[in-house]
């Protein structure tokens, strides 16, 4: 039986937060949306460019051809709306990311953390204090830009199991990371 504590919750409004009720939340942000969507937009953006102006190069040949065959047209749409797969597979990437931080807000409480997220359903990753090992801020280059950072922690699991999560994309990163720090050693003593 682990410690760690996942709530999974349908997108209802009358369903409660895994909070209890004397439980007070000090500090809760979400992400900050551009840099959220950054990495999911930078991380194959050269591919995707390079794919789609070899297809405009072969979209432009095919119907150049198409004046001497005219069937080539009703070969090409098809074609084409395959063939431009890596494209809209991209393109779905970006909306499930963004459908992804209109739910996700993270909190932190006099007692726990807690990670709200979710595509489909809402999901409660609720961590108490007792199981944070560490601590950490993050910056990548796209957080830099943007003026944001990652709060990282390390979470006990069990004798044998240690996992992360994160705080991703936080504009007011140090804020937080203080509130932590001024709080997990009072409770880890």
């Amino acid at each position: 039986m682990t410690k760690y504590t996942k709530f999974e919750f349908i997108d209802c409004p009358s369903l409660e937060k895994p909070f209890s009720e004397d439980e007070k939340i000090l500090w809760d942000a979400k992400p900050h949306k551009k840099a959220y969507l950054a990495h999911t937009i930078m991380s194959q953006i050269h591919f995707i460019a390079l794919w789609v102006f070899i297809e405009i190069i072969l979209i432009f040949a095919c119907l150049y051809e198409a004046k001497s065959y005219p069937i080539m047209l009703i070969v090409m749409i098809p074609f084409f709306s395959f063939h431009l797969m890596p494209v809209w597979l991209w393109i779905n990437n970006i909306k499930s990311k963004y459908n992804d931080w209109l739910r996700t807000v993270y909190y932190i409480t006099d007692k726990q953390i807690v990670i709200q997220s979710g595509i489909e359903k809402i999901e409660y990753i609720s961590v108490p204090f007792k199981d944070i090992l560490s601590v950490s801020i993050s910056t990548s280059k796209y957080d830099h830009y943007f003026g944001v950072a990652d709060i990282i922690f390390d979470i006990k699991v069990d004798d044998f199991l240690n996992i992360q999560r994160a705080f991703l994309d936080i504009t007011n990163a140090n804020e937080a990371y203080t509130l932590l720090q001024s709080i997990l050693p009072n409770l880890q003593r």
